[in-house]
């Protein structure tokens, strides 16, 4: 693909319902699906389901209008703030929390999510819940001194980043390296080859990690 072809997530215009129906719909592809929306759901749920993580406040900074990712841990929080770079990410969002007819429809999301829960999932009701939990849904730019001027954020317990589209060029030893410089202590990680083609994703791994802030880095 040319390269002047490419646009910036956070400064240009482009379709958010193409994204969503490309990457994290029921009709994209099935390694498309068991990457972007399987693996997350399954390892976060692994990780921090089932009441692992609490809090008052979850905080999502996440690629993208999806909310599939919050599914396994949003019961654990009272409510949750999302941070998008993108107006029409925003948008897309705000359409799905209204329940607007051409919002994306998430019930492979809510399956793969029956099938972790068994008998005790609770279907469309945990969609409806998400919905009512989600106080804020706002636009960021990390330019700024503060990222969501002129809104100040709360501190929150927990912040949750899940992306198909996250850039990392380092090893898994600088990662880790990386990680416990900002002043987290790892307590999982999950390394897996992506099954996506690289003409599609150039993406060779997916990445979890599971970190506890225990210390401030000062700048």
């Amino acid at each position: 693909m040319d390269s002047s072809s490419h646009k910036r997530y956070h400064l240009h215009e482009w379709d958010t319902k193409d994204l969503l129906d490309k990457y994290f719909s029921g009709s994209s592809e099935k390694n498309m699906i068991d990457d972007a929306v399987k693996f997350p759901i399954e390892q976060i749920y692994k990780v921090a389901g089932l009441g692992q993580i609490t809090g008052d406040c979850l905080l999502d900074i996440s690629t993208g209008p999806a909310i599939h990712h919050l599914l396994p841990i949003f019961e654990s929080f009272k409510r949750i703030i999302i941070l998008e770079f993108s107006d029409l990410c925003v948008n897309e969002l705000e359409k799905w929390k209204s329940k607007e007819p051409d919002c994306i429809d998430w019930t492979h999301a809510l399956s793969i999510m029956a099938e972790l829960q068994g008998a005790s999932f609770k279907g469309k009701d945990i969609e409806n819940t998400l919905r009512r939990k989600i106080s804020l849904i706002l636009k960021c730019d990390f330019t700024k001194e503060n990222v969501t001027d002129p809104v100040v954020l709360p501190k929150v317990d927990c912040v949750l980043s899940e992306s198909k589209f996250h850039v990392l060029t380092s090893d898994e030893k600088s990662i880790k390296d990386d990680v416990r410089e900002a002043g987290f202590t790892i307590e999982h990680m999950e390394v897996v080859e992506s099954k996506i083609p690289n003409d599609t994703i150039d993406c060779e791994h997916i990445w979890l990690i599971k970190a506890i802030k225990v210390s401030d880095v000062v700048v």
